[in-house]
């Protein structure tokens, strides 16, 4: 998962790059941000952390790169409540 959101934040660097990966009912996640992205304030190990803790897991990292594990995959949240999580970060709300 990381080398795959390495080549992607590499080849688009505004993005944000979010993966789960679900195995018997518990999940990984890996967060990435590309170099404009973390210029816009965005924070990988914050948008992990945010993210695990809706999943019931714990997560953290760098600016760059966020991972976290043992994540109740049940409670992976939609599209919309990611980007929520993730404007939130962006604007500063705490975690």
């Amino acid at each position: 998962m990381i080398a795959e959101a390495n080549t992607l934040v590499n080849r688009f660097p505004e993005t944000v790059a979010i993966y789960f990966l679900v195995r018997r009912g518990k999940a990984r996640i890996v967060v990435m941000v590309g170099d404009k992205a973390k210029e816009a304030g965005l924070n990988a190990g914050i948008i992990a952390r945010r993210l695990a803790t809706i999943c019931g897991g714990k997560a953290g990292g760098s600016v760059r790169l966020g991972q976290g594990g043992g994540l109740d995959a049940s409670r992976i949240p939609s599209e919309k409540e990611i980007l929520e999580e993730v404007l939130k970060t962006k604007a500063g709300t705490p975690s």
